[in-house]
Order: C-alpha cells, then sequence, then structure tokens
C-alpha cells in the first residue's frame, strides 16, 4: 500500500475515507485549520499538520486531497513544493455524487 498524506479531514474526507484506505495508508493529515491528531474509520490515529508542517516532516509522499475546493489546495500544494504528479483527487474516487 503506498503512504499518502490527506489534505482535509472535515465533512468530504470522512464520505471518501473508505475508499482511499482501501488503496492508500494514510500517513497523516493536512489541514488548513485544524492541528493535534484524528482518529480514523479504521481506528487508528494520525496527526494533522499545518499544510507547511505536514510538507515539511514528509517531502517525497503524495496528497490526497479530499476537498470540494480541489484547486485552491493543489495551487498552495504546489506552492510548497509538491509535484502535480504527487497530487491525487478524492474526486476521482466513490462514492461519486458526494460533491
Amino acid at each position: 500500500m503506498i503512504d499518502v498524506l490527506v489534505f482535509g479531514c472535515g465533512e468530504y474526507f470522512m464520505k471518501k475515507e473508505e475508499t482511499i484506505n482501501r488503496s492508500y495508508h494514510i500517513v497523516a493529515v493536512l489541514d488548513n485549520f485544524k492541528k493535534g491528531k484524528i482518529q480514523l474509520s479504521n481506528e487508528k490515529y494520525v496527526n494533522v499538520y499545518s499544510p507547511q508542517e505536514g510538507i515539511k516532516e514528509y517531502p517525497d509522499i503524495s496528497v490526497v486531497i479530499a476537498v470540494q475546493d480541489f484547486v485552491t489546495l493543489s495551487n498552495q500544494l504546489i506552492d510548497l513544493g509538491v509535484l502535480p504528479e504527487q497530487i491525487i483527487f478524492a474526486q476521482n474516487m466513490a462514492p461519486y455524487g458526494t460533491e
């Protein structure tokens, strides 16, 4: 399984989490507003970092964007040095129509 960071830990992420967990190993979560720890549906706890802190801590890991405003956040990641090929969009994952 591929290690990833997930950008966003709100309602949209909760709808997509099961699908993300089937394909990826969530190492940590990035969020512009929250910090601390979050419990995933598989009972695992992961750290929640600001995007700047998370990218610094895990510079070579792909990022799954799990928010509706994926364009703004993809630009934010690119500005932080994340390569476009490292960005994965949860909008392309089931369940669909949850936007």
